[in-house]
């Protein structure tokens, strides 16, 4: 909403953080909606959590992604910004922006060195969906809107260089009913 928050306030928020894990996690989940949802950039939120400790106690998955870099000619910035700025980029639909939030959080566990000094991620959208499965359940999301986030999040990395055999598979192991979503997901994350 773009309200700054007063010192004292923010520094209460530090010190207590840990009392989070008093709510409910369907009220978490309520609030992460509203963030996910109803922001221009989410990403605010994101990072206000990360600085008070908040993150690691709502979202200790994406508390790993903070610091891992990206090295190579794709990715601008480390996971986590990359995450929080592919949320930002994403229409303001719950599907689509939850997929965006999740759908590097195995990047750290799957990052592999090269010898030229760059890495690779290679499986992270496999592993990614395990973990999203994970979170979403935690947090009590409905087993309909966890199935689509997870089927997002594994088919993120689709290759758009394929012939109309290729496309029809794409099509069929995503459904029809996602599949715009995906392209959403996948724009978001070439922006991010």
């Amino acid at each position: 909403m773009n309200f700054t928050i007063e010192p004292i306030t923010y520094q209460s928020i530090c010190d207590n953080a840990r009392l989070i894990e008093t709510v409910s996690a369907e009220r978490v989940a309520e609030e992460l909606n509203k963030l996910l949802i109803k922001a221009d950039k989410p990403s605010v939120g994101f990072k206000l959590m990360e600085s008070t400790g908040l993150l690691q106690y709502v979202l200790p998955e994406l508390q790993r992604t903070v610091g891992c870099e990206q090295p190579g000619p794709y990715h601008a910035w480390p996971v986590f910004e990359h995450t929080i700025y592919t949320v930002d980029a994403a229409p303001k639909r719950l599907l689509v922006r939850m997929a965006c939030l999740f759908h590097d959080i195995a990047k750290p566990q799957a990052k592999r060195l090269t010898d030229e000094g760059g890495a690779t991620f290679y499986g992270h959208e496999t592993y990614g969906a395990r973990i999203t499965r994970i979170a979403l359940e935690r947090l009590r999301y409905s087993n309909d809107f966890i199935d689509d986030v997870v089927t997002l999040v594994d088919r993120h990395m689709f290759t758009s260089d394929v012939s109309d055999k290729g496309l029809r598979r794409l099509i069929r192991k995503t459904g029809l009913n996602l599949i715009y979503d995906l392209l959403d997901v996948r724009r978001a994350d070439v922006v991010g």
